[in-house]
């Protein structure tokens, strides 16, 4: 898992950085928040399968078949938290004993950056932190790991 985000880490940045364009203007403009969670697991399992449990107003972005990003849309970052949970537990009711590792940041801990670089990097440290520390049953954020 960790080498294929290392490899790929400027692929899956650009990825979301184009699917998160509107966001970073609503946020500029509006001051309307929005998080981005992003999860891997184990490769026989397709996470295009949790795109029935986000909200409309959400956006699903596929990375590679078991790597995916989602934007979540007018949410801080507690709320973010409890969204990206409530998808983790979603997992591991339908796929028990299958490891997921899970990271999200909120758009209200950076300062406004045309592109969400330093969201998008923070996002991705998370998740390779989650992967390198095993913390396959926690939603990593930031916090997290500032405090290690």
């Amino acid at each position: 898992m960790l080498p294929l985000i290392k490899t790929n880490r400027q692929k899956y940045h650009n990825i979301i950085s184009d699917n998160i364009k509107d966001s970073l203007y609503r946020k500029e403009r509006y001051q309307l928040d929005f998080a981005l969670a992003i999860a891997i697991c184990d490769e026989d399992i397709c996470m295009r399968d949790f795109t029935e449990h986000i909200r409309q107003t959400d956006k699903f972005i596929v990375l590679e078949g078991h790597l995916c990003s989602v934007l979540l849309e007018g949410i801080t970052n507690n709320t973010a938290i409890k969204a990206t949970s409530n998808l983790q537990t979603i997992f591991q009711n339908r796929y028990f004993g299958k490891r997921l590792f899970i990271s999200v940041v909120s758009s209200t801990d950076y300062n406004y950056d045309k592109y969400g670089y330093k969201m998008i990097t923070s996002l991705l440290d998370a998740l390779e932190y989650s992967i390198v520390n095993n913390m396959s049953h926690e939603v990593v954020d930031h916090y997290q790991m500032e405090c290690h």
